[in-house]
């Protein structure tokens, strides 16, 4: 079993409580997509606009996902080194934990709304799909689960560019 490389129990603190608010937030959709499933039993499709466009959103915001909270951390950065070159507090593991928690609750938010929004089209138009695309993005925001080595990977890379 691999050592605990993280020596800051405050670190690990806040990453237990990221750990909980992402699986919170997935659960929240998955709990809704099972009450709608279930209620939705033999209903026919009638329609598939709202489902067409909820999927056009499920792409925009995965899209939103993947670029909106890494440049969200590049901001912090530059007005970081525009306050001061070098801020004890925001160059600290624990400023380095709170950019990590805004990213990774960002990139969550982006994908549950998606998900809702297809739940609520599969509860509107009865197109399977719909709940479907909705499994996805609840995947993708699972995939998204912090751990110790995923923030220090990060952490890493954040230290890296700043170098540059």
């Amino acid at each position: 079993m691999e050592e605990n490389k993280n020596e800051n129990p405050q670190i690990t603190q806040q990453l237990r409580t990221l750990q909980i608010i992402v699986v919170a937030l997935a659960m929240g959709c998955l709990t809704f997509a099972v009450f709608v499933i279930y209620s939705n039993q033999g209903k026919q499709p009638i329609g598939n606009t709202i489902s067409i466009l909820a999927a056009a959103v499920a792409v925009v915001m995965g899209l939103l996902k993947t670029i909106l909270p890494n440049t969200i951390s590049s901001i912090q950065n530059t007005n970081r080194s525009r306050r001061q070159k070098e801020s004890e507090s925001e160059s600290s593991p624990n400023g380095a934990m709170a950019k990590f928690t805004t990213k990774t609750i960002v990139a969550c938010a982006f994908l549950e709304g998606a998900a809702f929004f297809n739940v609520i089209a599969y509860m509107l138009e009865g197109n399977l799909w719909s709940i479907g695309i909705a499994g996805v993005l609840i995947a993708f925001m699972l995939m998204e689960f912090p751990s110790e080595n995923r923030f220090q990977r990060w952490e890493e890379k954040l230290k890296n560019k700043d170098n540059f």
